[in-house]
């Protein structure tokens, strides 16, 4: 009886949670790697949301998109040598960014990891920009008022019947004299979208990244695949011209079923 073991990692997300990151719990979960769930113990790593970069699907740059990409030939993402990617590339991995032995654009090339950090923190630059803008506009509408300054009205005063036209046209004024009330985001609203803005951008870059490697771990078994296939083809035929072009040709059969071969076997 054969028992499989079936490891799965575990990424948890601590970065949007200050209080959760200080508890000793954490630190320890993370400090020793694994957790139980269902009576299995499972590898915990932190989870670090990526950040999608563009990239030149010509000649495989992440310093312009396809469109404006000035190379007059296509470069194969396996080498990075100029010609199509296909199966029939042989040529050593090689990233045309960082020179590094992956595909060109993979999650651990070094050039990858310094756009995502860059971007991340451009991103948190902007991010306290616009919070700092809106706290600011949040100052200008703010007004404070006296009950003191609005006296209690007079009871006594006689009341004057409305009149419809007078009722209209005061109303008009009034309209017309009041500033247009601009409607105020508050703080809380504010930050509620923006989480759920930031939980939708997280979601989309983390499926982006799923694909992308399912997409390269299917190419990668489909090269080896194709090299196991040609290591065969190269034996079988190491096999016939060492081993059955000899012997053919010394026994004077050019076919195994020919009258001459059969004759010379039974001599």
């Amino acid at each position: 009886m054969f028992v499989a073991h079936l490891q799965i990692s575990v990424a948890t997300d601590f970065s949007s949670l200050t209080e959760l990151k200080e508890l000793k719990e954490v630190q320890d979960l993370l400090a020793i790697g694994l957790i139980s769930i269902g009576h299995l113990k499972h590898k915990v790593k932190q989870y670090y949301a990526p950040i999608r970069i563009q990239k030149c699907m010509k000649c495989f740059s992440h310093a312009h998109s396809t469109n404006n990409c000035q190379q007059s030939h296509q470069m194969c993402i396996r080498c990075g040598q100029q010609h199509a990617f296909n199966s029939e590339c042989k040529n050593e991995i090689k990233c045309i960014n960082c020179h590094g032995e992956h595909y060109a654009g993979h999650s651990s090339c070094p050039e990858v990891q310094k756009i995502r950090k860059e971007s991340s923190e451009e991103y948190k630059t902007k991010r306290a920009e616009l919070m700092i803008r809106f706290e600011q506009q949040q100052q200008e509408y703010n007004y404070g008022y006296d009950d003191q300054d609005f006296p209690p009205l007079n009871t006594a005063s006689p009341i004057i019947p409305s009149i419809p036209f007078l009722v209209k046209y005061s109303a008009v004024i009034r309209q017309q004299q009041q500033p247009q009330q601009i409607p105020i985001t508050t703080n809380y609203e504010s930050r509620s979208i923006e989480n759920i803005l930031n939980s939708f951008m997280n979601k989309i870059d983390a499926r982006i990244q799923q694909m992308e490697k399912t997409v390269m771990t299917q190419l990668c078994a489909i090269e080896i695949k194709i090299d196991k296939q040609q290591t065969i083809t190269n034996t079988l035929e190491e096999i016939i011209y060492d081993i059955v072009l000899p012997v053919t040709i010394g026994t004077g059969c050019s076919f195994p079923n020919d009258s001459t071969c059969s004759n010379q076997a039974a001599v």
